[in-house]
């Protein structure tokens, strides 16, 4: 897809199209054939914060680094509906090349979604068939809803709380958040997977730890393969597998019984499983996140938790 706009309309400005622009997207702006921007919608300046009259003349990549707008430009090919990190979020955008005949003019870039908490609401709210159901429930597992700017507070132990979890985050080593319940793990977890740029754009996949028992805990993280046991009637990937390149958040990580927890210390060792009645070791590079308002260092001295396990998890420890 591409556009065709006569070139007199493309460069005017308050002209019919930086009104559609405007009002129909999250997000709206143009770049000129050396990628200079000529327009920056009132949408993106609320979003930003960033006045249109400071960037506009500026090359693209001073202002929005890593857009998709140096590839559009050379292959006179559009990308529509990627992922893209916008300002600690993962929104939905499309870089699109306009042309005057065969002269490329420049190109218009458009964000649907700021944040696809966004998209999860509007899927939420739609009629309930299959197809809709499976889109919602698939985004509601595996992308991250919160950023570091949802954690809510202005006191100096909230600020240095965020700024160690900030540092923590930036690498791909364990982390164990610890605190009681309403304290903002999840929130926090949902944020560590957002700021790392290795993770951010791949699976975020949660499994709550108290809420399966334990017999049915390591179908859950590992899979296993048809015929494996009564019922298994396909092969179904686990957790970690579907975590791949992303991260996993092990909530409530001290209610794990004993036997999973050597399990999972196993793959935090060698970085590989295998799914239940399967012979085939399966490689992970999945983030692990743990999550637990238990005192795992106390419950490790009463050998009611791996200290072992306790040790890898705590690489990083944030109270």
């Amino acid at each position: 897809m591409n556009l065709n706009i006569r070139k007199e309309y493309f460069f005017e400005r308050g002209g019919l199209l930086d009104r559609v622009l405007d009002s129909s997207f999250d997000q709206a702006l143009i770049v000129d054939k050396d990628k200079r921007i000529i327009f920056f919608s009132e949408s993106s300046r609320r979003f930003t914060g960033i006045e249109p009259i400071n960037v506009v003349g500026k090359n693209i990549d001073e202002v929005v680094p890593n857009t998709g707008f140096e590839i559009v430009m050379k292959t006179g090919e559009s990308d529509k509906g990627i992922l893209t990190r916008l300002d600690g979020n993962l929104g939905i955008a499309s870089h699109i090349p306009v042309f005057d005949g065969k002269e490329l003019l420049g190109a218009i870039g458009i964000v649907y979604f700021n944040n696809l908490a966004s998209l999860k609401k509007i899927m939420a709210e739609m009629p309930s068939e299959n197809s809709a159901v499976d889109l919602y429930h698939s985004i509601s597992r595996q992308v991250s809803t919160y950023t570091f700017k949802d954690y809510i507070g202005e006191t100096n132990i909230v600020k240095a709380l965020i700024e160690q979890t900030k540092r923590a985050a930036s690498s791909n080593l364990p982390i164990l958040l610890i605190g009681e319940t309403g304290t903002g793990k999840e929130i926090l977890a949902n944020a560590i997977h957002h700021h790392n740029k290795a993770t951010f754009s791949n699976p975020f996949i949660k499994i709550n730890c108290s809420a399966i028992p334990n017999e049915l805990l390591e179908s859950e993280l590992f899979g296993y393969e048809k015929g494996a046991f009564t019922g298994a009637a396909s092969t179904k990937k686990g957790k970690f597998e579907l975590a791949n390149n992303g991260s996993i958040l092990l909530d409530e990580i001290g209610e794990m019984g004993f036997d999973m927890q050597t399990k999972l210390l196993r793959v935090l060792e060698e970085r590989e499983f295998e799914r239940i009645g399967g012979n085939r070791l399966i490689p992970t590079n999945a983030r692990v996140i743990a999550s637990t308002n238990a005192d795992l260092k106390r419950l490790s001295f009463q050998k009611k938790f791996r200290s072992d396990l306790y040790y890898r998890l705590n690489t990083l420890e944030i109270e």
